[in-house]
């Protein structure tokens, strides 16, 4: 009877579709306390992507772009900024509107499912929709703590989903951003000390769980991320943090949950490096930012998520089409809302027809 009590107990607490973000200092990192860093820091940041849906696009993001948000009441201002940097997304829901990703400065955004959310009430602010806001950040980020500037000046009205992000720079300055009771909440600081991870439920409430360390009705609530946290710490403490580490991690949280795993992603901050795989494709891909030009004097470039590709595959991206963008949105918000409107499918499919490359211009 204990027994069933305690899997209903986990049931009713899981999310339907469960993701998780956690961040490893790599091997090479030096103690930070001790010295200054004499190699380049390349925090590992990984994450597990649970959904009902495996494809996706892989985007080469160009720097130079002058943008608007997409917004859908008439009563919202857009916010309006220009891509400072370039960066690589996944990309399920359509061009600007990833689920997470990196910029040229390493820093690495990703988003998850948090019921719990609350967006602010309307305000002054200027808009922009929940995924549209991972783009706003990697555009313009340098560090943690200024992702988190800029998200105090916009205000997100959602389009679908109720997301919390997670936040981390190459050298392990990590944070979250998450909306309750109407406000934004943050918290942040070098994870070296106090590693932060990312799961379905509000990080101070699951950090306060761990803290406890017991197995109360709260403790069995927050189990995944309890889990999980003791796995981030033992790796640090045996200085088996490593990018093996992360995947085998990352096995774990796909062998410890309600839902089908559709990507798992490992980030090399430090490398603007990525690895990826999904589902059905288990072949590991890599992707370096690095290796491509990012200037937006030429397009952005696509890859699909799901092939049978392994290793280096940065030959197979190709330039970006509006084409290939209605294609992506179109068959990914019909599995989310079959009754969806050609009308708002071609508005979101076509809103980055009106991006303009800014290089050697003024205005």
């Amino acid at each position: 009877m204990h027994k069933l009590v305690t899997i209903l107990l986990l049931l009713s607490a899981t999310p339907a579709y469960p993701c998780a973000t956690f961040a490893l200092p790599d091997n090479r990192m030096p103690d930070f306390k001790k010295a200054q860093p004499q190699t380049i820091p390349n925090t590992i940041i990984a994450k597990s992507y649970e959904w009902h849906d495996e494809s996706g696009l892989v985007f080469i993001n160009k720097r130079g772009i002058k943008k608007q948000s997409l917004v859908l009441l008439p009563s919202d201002k857009p916010a309006t900024w220009q891509s400072r940097f370039a960066s690589l997304t996944f990309n399920q829901y359509g061009r600007e509107f990833p689920v997470g990703g990196i910029n040229e400065q390493g820093i690495v955004i990703e988003a998850s499912i948090l019921n719990l959310t609350q967006y602010p009430k309307p305000n002054n602010l200027p808009t922009v929709n929940e995924l549209n806001f991972v783009q706003y950040l990697l555009d313009q980020a340098k560090s943690t703590d200024h992702a988190i500037e800029l998200a105090k000046k916009v205000r997100i009205t959602p389009i679908y989903a109720k997301l919390h992000y997670f936040v981390c720079s190459p050298e392990g300055s990590c944070g979250v951003i998450e909306f309750l009771d109407g406000k934004l909440i943050t918290s942040s600081g070098a994870f070296i000390e106090s590693p932060i991870a990312l799961t379905n439920s509000p990080f101070k409430k699951c950090y306060n769980a761990w803290a406890e360390r017991n197995m109360n009705i709260t403790a069995i609530k927050y189990y995944r991320f309890i889990n999980l946290y003791k796995l981030i710490i033992n790796a640090i403490k045996s200085k088996n943090n490593n990018i093996t580490t992360a995947w085998n991690i990352l096995k774990w949280l796909t062998s410890n949950s309600f839902s089908p795993m559709q990507w798992q992603i490992v980030y090399e901050a430090g490398e603007k490096q990525v690895h990826f795989r999904t589902r059905e494709h288990k072949s590991i891909k890599t992707v370096n930012l690095n290796n491509f030009e990012l200037d937006c004097n030429k397009p952005a470039l696509i890859t699909s998520l799901i092939s049978d590709a392994t290793g280096d595959i940065s030959k197979s991206f190709t330039p970006y089409t509006q084409k290939a963008n209605y294609i992506l949105v179109a068959n990914s918000l019909r599995l989310l809302d079959k009754n969806i409107s050609q009308e708002k499918i071609s508005l979101i499919a076509n809103y980055p027809q009106q991006f303009k490359c800014m290089l050697n211009k003024n205005d």
